[in-house]
């Protein structure tokens, strides 16, 4: 019983060790790289930040979103910025990602904006983060309840 028990666990190590935990840790717009005051500024851009554990080698992370409720959607990808701590003694990567939701000179609109997050692995396996099905919305206003999780 012992030694089959030991040889599942050495059969499941490879799948539970490749798992990743993805979240969003947080996001802001911004105007023309951060510089609303800019007089030309006509573009804003929606800063989504990610955590991924474990840390490892191979992770890419991507957004795929929408401004017209999944009619067409684009993908972007993610940046790494760093390895941070974590409260349980280890590290997380930290990744950003930068989507376009409108315009923003001369009475511009944001657009409202679904996206969801992932993350693929040094082995190709993808793990998703959709809000638990509900994608995550930017509604376009700018303001601090524009976001629903």
């Amino acid at each position: 019983m012992k030694k089959r028990l030991i040889i599942a666990l050495i059969a499941i190590l490879p799948i539970l060790a490749s798992a990743d935990a993805i979240w969003k840790t947080g996001e802001e717009y911004t105007y023309c790289g951060g510089d609303w005051k800019y007089a030309g500024c006509t573009a804003a851009s929606l800063v989504i930040h990610v955590g991924v554990w474990p840390v490892a080698w191979g992770h890419s992370v991507h957004v795929v979103y929408s401004s017209d409720g999944w009619q067409s959607a684009s993908v972007v990808d993610g940046g790494w910025l760093d390895n941070v701590p974590n409260p349980y003694g280890g590290y997380d990567e930290l990744w950003q990602v930068q989507i376009p939701i409108g315009y923003t000179s001369m009475g511009g609109q944001l657009r409202p904006t679904d996206y969801a997050i992932w993350v693929v692995n040094g082995y190709g396996e993808a793990s998703w983060d959709n809000n638990g099905g509900y994608d995550y919305h930017y509604d376009g206003t700018g303001g601090i309840d524009s976001w629903r999780y």
